[in-house]
């Protein structure tokens, strides 16, 4: 089953009603090489009917916890506490969650595309060409995007198989 990405536009729209600022996440000029993510990196499926995982988005750490944070109104001083200690919580992958839902409403608008449900996010294990998630290192359809906050530069990477 192919998914085809929606317009950059939609994608953007959506996240800049989210995150109250339409502005600050933009593509990104460089692709993100996932067999080098960070730690704090997680990654939140996007899957058919059946479980099968057809897409996914991919967060680094400021953007796990800026996603996440904006949804549950957290100052940005109380968001930039936990990216200095690499530490996010429940509470805060339950709103990337939510975030990734909000979103995949774009997907599951395009014409042909099958409906998406999202898996919660989840630390990023290294994809490897000798197993496990494969696809993800070089999908057949990708958006990568980034941004400045008060603290840090984030990334996102929309992938579908």
């Amino acid at each position: 089953m192919t998914i085809c990405m929606p317009d950059t536009r939609e994608i953007l729209t959506i996240l800049g009603a989210i995150i109250g600022d339409k502005k600050l996440i933009r593509p990104s000029g460089e692709p993100w090489d996932l067999g080098k993510a960070a730690v704090g990196t997680h990654v939140t499926y996007l899957c058919d009917a059946d479980d099968e995982k057809l897409g996914a988005v991919v967060t680094d750490l400021v953007a796990t916890v800026y996603l996440g944070g904006k949804l549950v109104m957290m100052p940005d001083a109380a968001m930039a506490d936990k990216v200095r200690a690499r530490h996010v919580d429940e509470t805060m992958l339950e709103a990337l969650e939510e975030v990734v839902n909000m979103t995949r409403s774009v997907f599951n608008g395009v014409a042909g595309n099958v409906h998406l449900h999202a898996t919660p996010p989840s630390p990023l294990e290294k994809p490897r060409p000798d197993g496990g998630d494969v696809w993800l290192l070089e999908p057949a359809e990708r958006l990568d995007l980034g941004g400045e906050c008060s603290f840090g530069a984030l990334r996102i990477a929309m992938l579908f198989r």
